[in-house]
């Protein structure tokens, strides 16, 4: 699996497979289609809702798209620099206190 391709990639897909615009899928799960455009565009991540309509729609999984976006957050933090420096200064904190 590829996490550092963003998990909504599927949507736009998944639309085109179907031939569905945005608009309609929009009115179909009652939401706006710029709200659409942020999922596709990697702008909106993944909750609860979302998925669970999409798994109605599409006939694929809620807990994988979840699970799946789970899994890009996490790589998208630990890619940062910034979160990188945090997690070693962590690492550094923990084991000077548990070595005491």
């Amino acid at each position: 699996m590829n996490i550092s391709i963003h998990p909504w990639i599927f949507l736009k897909r998944e639309l085109e497979k179907r031939s569905l615009s945005q608009k309609q899928l929009a009115y179909i799960i009652w939401k706006t289609p710029t709200e659409i455009s942020y999922i596709i565009k990697g702008k909106r991540s993944l909750n609860s809702e979302w998925s669970i309509k999409l798994e109605i729609i599409f006939w694929i999984s809620a807990i994988e798209r979840i699970s799946l976006q789970q899994s890009y957050d996490m790589y998208v933090f630990y890619k940062d620099e910034k979160n990188t420096k945090y997690i070693n200064e962590i690492k550094e904190r923990s084991y000077e206190l548990l070595q005491s």
